[in-house]
């Protein structure tokens, strides 16, 4: 059985309530250029740009990705959930009620994911890929940065769209598209594929009820990608 922190509200919205569902995600995403940009650019100043590794890749995951965003989409998730139009985050922040099949469906997604990234970079030759590296402080950073992420968008804008258009696959699909558009450091091609694994993270994400399965994944599967990229 999916889990509770997918269903959309039982009574019909109005188009209001939809337009609020919209609209509302679509704010935390602005506050990713404004003031999440400004601050990121003022912490810099201030440290004096030090060169990023080691421990200073680590405060910039926490402070300075994607901090902001998430705080805002915690509060804006919270406000639509005492309106009733989405659930509660605590119910999200669980690992459900099978705890295992939240994890194994988490390792199993990250998986898959590592496998199609590598599988279609090494066929298409889109960037060169290098015999397995692991950075530790990458992947501590990366615990932090991914789960700011997964607030923002397997948390709020998820459920906000899929209870805006009444349909979980409509949800995840515009859901995906978003979150490749803000990776603005990647080709159009690549963002294709950071929408599709997105779609898959989301999917089995709702399947769960978790955000901690969204989470494994995101981590897993960067931990695996980034050592050969």
């Amino acid at each position: 059985m999916p889990g509770r922190s997918e269903l959309p509200p039982a009574a019909p919205l109005t188009l209001a309530q939809r337009a609020l569902l919209v609209a509302v995600p679509a704010a935390v995403v602005g506050i990713n250029w404004f003031p999440n940009h400004a601050w990121r650019r003022w912490v810099r100043d201030l440290a004096g740009h030090p060169a990023y590794r080691g421990a200073w890749m680590v405060v910039e995951h926490a402070l300075l990705y994607s901090t902001i965003p998430a705080l805002a989409a915690l509060l804006a998730w919270w406000w639509l959930s005492r309106r009733r139009l989405v659930s509660p985050p605590r119910e999200s922040f669980t690992l459900g009620a099978h705890p295992r099949r939240t994890v194994l469906a988490g390792v199993a997604g990250g998986l898959a994911v590592s496998a199609i990234v590598l599988g279609v970079v090494a066929l298409s030759g889109v960037a060169p890929l290098h015999a397995m590296r692991f950075d530790g402080w990458s992947a501590l950073a990366n615990m932090i940065s991914n789960l700011w992420e997964d607030i923002w968008f397997s948390g709020l804008i998820l459920l906000a769209l899929v209870a805006a258009t009444g349909r979980r696959w409509a949800g995840v699909v515009a859901t995906a598209l978003v979150f490749a558009a803000i990776h603005t450091q990647y080709p159009l091609a690549f963002k294709a594929l950071v929408a599709v694994n997105a779609a898959l993270m989301g999917g089995v994400r709702l399947w769960t009820g978790s955000l901690w399965t969204a989470w494994i994944i995101h981590q897993l599967s960067d931990m695996i990608i980034d050592s050969f990229l």
